[in-house]
């Protein structure tokens, strides 16, 4: 497989690592051919060289690695060590001169100049001190091997050469500190006195200083090269190996993260921040029992470690264990107050859970006591374009990107806020945005291609695959779900099923993974395998009433107060009902409604084609008026509501109409929410001359689309998982229109899916003759309607861009087995609606 050239440097470093040089210099060799000035293959060359006693030979490697990148202090240090080495002090002079011109400073360069100074004076014969001589740098195991040294350690020492025994024995130390053979040996020949340093296992303060402040400054490849040599001098550092871990796990080389954090507590076994930072690589590779085990020994260890508590929080989380980790960050901020990212970690949790304003409240602590905390902001803005207050959203995502100007994941969430706010353009924009900055961005994609497909914008969300096919050696599993839905909606099945079929539902974002299986479905029933399409519907509709989302919209406590309203309308039909005597003086609308999936949508886009309709598509006006009135859960009080009331009422729903309409100017304004059908009593109160149209469909055709569909979860579309509760709320809808119709006297023309779609010209003019509106020859072509439309809000966004067609009738048919236990509860619709089974 061809390897770019960061890979290829990335495995040499890790072949260095581990010692396998031949492997090292392989990679490194490979870098130097396609780019023989690359800084960093040069320099890890020369110290590979230096590692195996050619000194000569790296020094080339060094001198061009220094040329090409000056600005890198260990260069410099590299590059004059080896000249020291081989003895031309001048040159290391003149070299570590240079480097202080250019602010080059810390112990290392002191340590460096003040061998150097010791070596100029031994060659100028002030000193013959044998310890004065080793600091040339020449180390006996650069040319010998360890058993070879001891050995002549140990004859130098019978011959009575103490202090040639005594050097070798250092330079064995120098590289291996723990050495049992040569510590004996040296004590021996010092009297039990080992010269101070020599088995000093961490490096001066301010050499780790050097690599905090590189990581910090996110050069980790740079923190790899600098601790990997530093490692050479202090191999018994638990530091340098935390560090190791550290600059790994943010490069994602989770294994080599802990590989270097596993050798950190095989020096120190007591080392907690060594295990909480395991922890963290352990939870980003996916292995969160394990991460959680390495939190917890870290608080074993060390009880009053907030950063731990606030980790093992995330883990918890990643988990599932909301409580839990809510309890742990609550923890963590107890033994620190002041611990920002502690707040925003909560919140997230909490977020999670679904409690979303106690979510703002953690995030607004986190920003009290870190004002620039991006992150904070970014996680607000999502929790707020959640409780869908899309302004405040977009202003809690510019605030992150004030201070992180860079942060690519907070221009794509804005780009979803405005999307939703209904600016597709400006989403683009942000989109884009994203990309520039982190091109790779695998969601910033998805979410061009979600708003172009659902946009009916195909051509532009097949760019947006080609784009992303040149960025990706591997293509991202939601970017291949997005071309195979582009194939479906060409109706190019077959290509659409190879792709499908191609990816793991694995490979696939949890939240689209719904979107997914209905996709699988749906191939699976244009090749008429109705067994394997029930079933990966079934596996959708499962996956839904599993997550946390469906379960915090409590579907049964809404299902529950429908029924309720049902037996509320059928008890109180045995009084006679006395309409309201007052006359409505304010204008009365047009509700559309239906049992969802019985065809809205299609007569929406129709409808609104008439240049004297207007039709506001799912707004929340009568919830605006049922919320202002409070009395809507019972039947008795609605129906008795006060003239001012009901005044106020309409005013509230006019207010809340107006913020929707296209235009002022046409006289019909139609109200479509298929479920504002159990809202009838109420809208009749407020509007007792209204008009309603009906949408109706084969009701086991309606009832089986609905738990075909993936719909955007709310509390009655949290119902729509299940076929038997799908089948019960159909039934209790129809009842609230039953009795409604015959006790309100209302206004209602019914219009059958089937029957347009037979004879489109037939059926909309006898709807326009109810709304006391002419035939426009222009509304055959609704799909140019479609077409011109920013976005659709319904699933039915992308059939009615198409010709009609007649293959969505009776469609239950194919699928009759699992629906014949429903039909003694349906069969009275069927008949009612004029249908048959």
């Amino acid at each position: 497989m061809e390897l770019t050239i960061d890979e290829a440097l990335k495995k040499g470093i890790a072949a260095h690592r581990s010692g396998q040089v031949q492997e090292a210099n392989k990679f490194y060799t490979a870098v130097l051919q396609s780019q023989p000035k690359h800084p960093g293959a040069n320099h890890n060359m020369g110290i590979l060289a230096v590692g195996v006693g050619k000194v000569q030979e790296a020094l080339p490697f060094l001198k061009t690695a220094l040329e090409a990148n000056p600005s890198i202090a260990q260069y410099w240090l590299s590059y004059a060590a080896a000249l020291v080495k081989l003895g031309r002090t001048v040159e290391a002079k003149g070299v570590l001169d240079q480097a202080k011109k250019r602010g080059a400073k810390g112990e290392a360069f002191a340590k460096l100049e003040q061998r150097l100074n010791q070596k100029i004076e031994n060659d100028a014969g002030t000193t013959s001190d044998a310890d004065n001589s080793r600091q040339s740098e020449t180390n006996f195991l650069d040319t010998i091997e360890l058993d070879q040294a001891i050995s002549l350690a140990k004859q130098k020492a019978k011959e009575g050469s103490a202090a040639e025994a005594k050097s070798i024995y250092q330079d064995i130390l120098d590289k291996f500190p723990d050495n049992k053979k040569a510590l004996d040996g040296i004590k021996t020949l010092t009297g039990g006195v080992v010269r101070k340093g020599f088995n000093n296992q961490e490096p001066p303060q301010d050499q780790i200083q050097f690599l905090i402040n590189l990581y910090s400054q996110g050069q980790l490849q740079q923190v790899l090269l600098v601790a990997m040599q530093m490692l050479e001098q202090y191999r018994n550092s638990a530091t340098l190996y935390n560090v190791l871990g550290a600059a790994n796990a943010g490069l994602r080389q989770f294994d080599a993260a802990i590989d270097s954090y596993k050798q950190a507590l095989k020096i120190k076994p007591d080392y907690a921040e060594a295990y909480s930072n395991m922890g963290n690589a352990l939870r980003n590779k996916g292995d969160i029992d394990s991460a959680i085990d390495s939190y917890k020994q870290a608080l074993k260890i060390k009880p009053d470690y907030a950063e731990a508590y606030s980790n093992l929080g995330n883990a918890l989380k990643n988990k599932g264990d909301l409580e839990a980790a809510i309890e742990s960050y609550k923890q963590s901020l107890k033994l620190n107050p002041d611990y920002a990212e502690a707040y925003s970690n909560m919140g997230n949790a909490q977020q999670d859970k679904g409690d979303l304003g106690v979510a703002i409240d953690s995030y607004k602590q986190a920003l009290k006591l870190k004002p620039r905390f991006a992150e904070a902001y970014y996680n607000m803005g999502k929790v707020l374009k959640e409780m869908g207050d899309l302004e405040a959203a977009i202003d809690s995502y510019k605030q992150a990107l004030k201070i992180r100007p860079d942060y690519a994941e907070a221009h794509s969430n804005m780009g979803n806020a405005l999307k939703d706010l209904g600016d597709p353009e400006a989403a683009i924009d942000s989109y884009k945005q994203a990309l520039k900055v982190k091109p790779d961005l695998t969601e910033a994609h998805n979410n061009q291609c979600e708003l172009f497909e659902k946009s009916n914008r195909l051509d532009e969300a097949s760019q947006v695959i080609a784009e992303a096919k040149s960025i990706f050696s591997q293509m991202p599993g939601d970017l291949l779900f997005f071309e195979a839905l582009i194939e479906f909606r060409s109706k190019d099945y077959e290509k659409c099923f190879q792709i499908i079929d191609s990816i793991e539902i694995d490979q696939i974002f949890d939240k689209r993974k719904p979107a997914f299986l209905k996709l699988k479905a749906q191939c699976f029933h244009e090749r008429q395998d109705f067994k394997a399409a029930f079933s990966a519907f079934a596996q959708m509709n499962k996956l839904i009433s599993e997550s946390l989302d469906c379960k915090s919209q409590n579907p049964g406590v809404y299902f529950d107060k429908l029924a309720d309203k049902v037996s509320q309308l059928k008890q109180s039909t045995t009084k006679p009902y006395v309409k309201n005597t007052f006359q409505a003086t304010w204008p009365q609308p047009t509700f559309l409604v239906g049992f969802p999936r019985s065809g809205t949508t299609l007569l929406d886009t129709i409808l609104r084609t008439h240049s004297k309709i207007d039709v506001v598509e799912e707004q929340p006006m009568v919830n605006k008026v049922k919320n202002h009135l409070n009395t809507a859960s019972n039947i008795v009080d609605s129906e008795n509501i006060k003239y001012d009331n009901v005044e106020t009422a309409s005013r509230v729903y006019f207010e809340e109409l107006e913020k929707h309409l296209s235009s002022k100017n046409r006289p019909c304004v139609i109200d479509k929410l298929p479920l504002n059908i159990i809202e009838i009593p109420l809208i009749h109160q407020v509007f007792p001359n209204a008009k309603y149209i009906l949408a109706l469909r084969h009701p086991l055709d309606s009832i089986l689309s609905c738990w075909m569909q993936n719909f955007r979860l709310n509390p009655p579309m949290a119902n729509m998982v299940e076929l038997g509760r799908i089948v019960d709320f159909y039934c209790l809808a129809m009842s609230v229109l039953e009795i409604s119709e015959e006790r309100y006297s209302l206004k209602v023309h019914r219009i059958r899916y089937e029957d347009l779609v037979n004879d489109l010209q037939l059926e909309v003019s006898n709807l326009l003759n109810f709304l006391d509106l002419d035939w426009e020859e222009g509304l055959t072509n609704y799909q140019t309607t479609a077409l011109k439309r920013a976005q659709i809000n319904t699933p039915s966004y992308a059939q009615v861009v198409q010709p009609l067609y007649k293959t969505a009738s009776y469609r239950w048919k194919n699928y009759q087995e699992h629906l014949e236990k429903y039909f003694d509860k349906v069969e009275k619709w069927i008949t009612k609606f004029g249908y048959d089974l």
